[in-house]
């Protein structure tokens, strides 16, 4: 005689018949109104590719001369007196030599004005923008043209502003450049390896480039959203589906 059966199990139901989770729909909005308001330079790069070549009018600015700070309440001008300085090439990375207590470091860049602002009867009769892109400068960044202060990036002091991560955009108005040479002052206050946890937050400055406002605007966005904002959305879409699967 046989035993009794055990009562059948319940199964789950397949995904396949489950609805669709409300939360799940609400993530998908979510991502798209993160990358909506970079959809013109997604379209943009989907339509150009990778064609980052420089143009004939862009200049890369790889050379420097530095001094440290060395008044750190000293008013934030650039230093009249550069007898001492001496010259780095561009990027200059702080983990690589610089193994010194956190600090000021300045750095002055020659920039030749266009050929186009140079032909103009006045600087103020040219109305045309130019642009500084500064890819990286660790931790935080003020930018002097000509000894008018074009861009501040954040707080000197503690709690300093931490933007090793995200590029540099500052707008050059044309009536600011001189005809011939030109003085671009970089101010970066960074922090060695050691006070850091890693390389990537140590400080330092990357190359410069100048040129066109929308030649520049179009390589700052390209490298915020690919850098920035796509990982951060990423991150986002993998939690909220990580969720979703738990």
């Amino acid at each position: 005689m046989h035993p009794p059966s055990a009562a059948p199990l319940d199964r789950p139901p397949r995904l396949s018949t489950l609805p669709a989770p409300s939360f799940l729909r609400s993530a998908l909005q979510r991502i798209w109104q993160l990358l909506r308001p970079h959809q013109a330079g997604l379209i943009a790069l989907l339509l150009s590719g990778w064609a980052g070549a420089a143009q004939a009018d862009t200049q890369w600015l790889r050379q420097a001369q530095t001094l440290t700070e060395t008044r750190p309440h000293a008013p934030a001008t650039p230093p009249a007196d550069w007898a001492a300085a001496r010259s780095v090439a561009l990027p200059d990375e702080w983990s690589d030599e610089r193994a010194g207590p956190a600090g000021v470091v300045w750095y002055r860049l020659a920039l030749n004005r266009p050929a186009a602002g140079a032909a103009a009867v006045a600087p103020v009769a040219d109305t045309a923008l130019y642009g500084l892109y500064i890819e990286r400068a660790c931790s935080v960044l003020q930018v002097w043209l000509n000894g008018h202060l074009v861009h501040d990036g954040g707080r000197f002091d503690e709690p300093v502003t931490r933007n090793c991560h995200r590029p540099q955009l500052v707008p050059v108005p044309a009536a600011l450049l001189q005809r011939g040479a030109n003085v671009v002052d970089l101010r970066i206050k960074g922090y060695p390896l050691a006070a850091v946890s890693s390389r990537q937050r140590a400080g330092g400055v990357s190359e410069v480039e100048f040129g066109p406002y929308d030649q520049m605007a179009a390589h700052h966005l390209r490298r915020l959203v690919f850098a920035i904002r796509l990982p951060e959305v990423m991150s986002g879409a993998l939690v909220l589906m990580g969720s979703f699967m738990f």
